[in-house]
């Protein structure tokens, strides 16, 4: 049985992948989810897409200080308004809407990646590549490309009718 394994660890996210005899597994955990997927090779197609993303937990961060900013600008001006002095009601708003917009730019930064599809057509799931670690990257995508193939050759093609006599 062997096995091959790509650990990447990002900004706000870690990526593992899984390479078995039959199967590939792959594991991603950010902020807000965690998940396991499991493919048999014959169940994904060996064409790819190559592109660039951005990491959506900028994003979550960034709606969470804009949240902030609004339920203490709320709270400032409404619910409890003399609980702080000027200074400190007009600095906190700010830092928070600051950080926000901080956070929406990070998000513009991006990754390479390689989409992997279903036999359907459908995305089965997204490799974000490492700058850093690269080469060890595109030899897993490679040696995961070659085995789909493998199946591929294998796979007989299905029946569309039968045909009485």
């Amino acid at each position: 049985m062997s096995n091959s394994e790509f650990v990447s660890h990002l900004l706000l996210e870690r990526q593992k992948l899984t390479i078995l005899d039959k199967q590939i597994v792959f594991d991603r955990k950010t902020l807000t989810q965690e998940y396991r997927i499991e493919y048999e090779f014959n169940e994904l197609r060996s064409k790819t897409v190559s592109g660039k993303v951005g990491d959506t937990g900028w994003t979550n961060i960034g709606s969470i200080l804009l949240a902030a900013f609004f339920i203490c600008t709320f709270s400032f001006t409404i619910v409890f308004p003399k609980l702080l002095t000027p200074p400190v009601k007009s600095i906190l708003p700010g830092v928070l809407i600051i950080l926000s917009l901080i956070s929406y730019l990070l998000r513009l930064i991006k990754y390479d990646c390689v989409w992997f599809f279903e036999k359907d057509g459908s995305s089965a799931f997204i490799i974000k590549l490492p700058e850093h670690d690269q080469e060890r990257a595109q030899n897993m995508i490679s040696e995961i490309i070659e085995k789909i193939k493998l199946t591929e050759g294998k796979a007989i093609p299905a029946r569309r009718g039968s045909k009485k006599s």
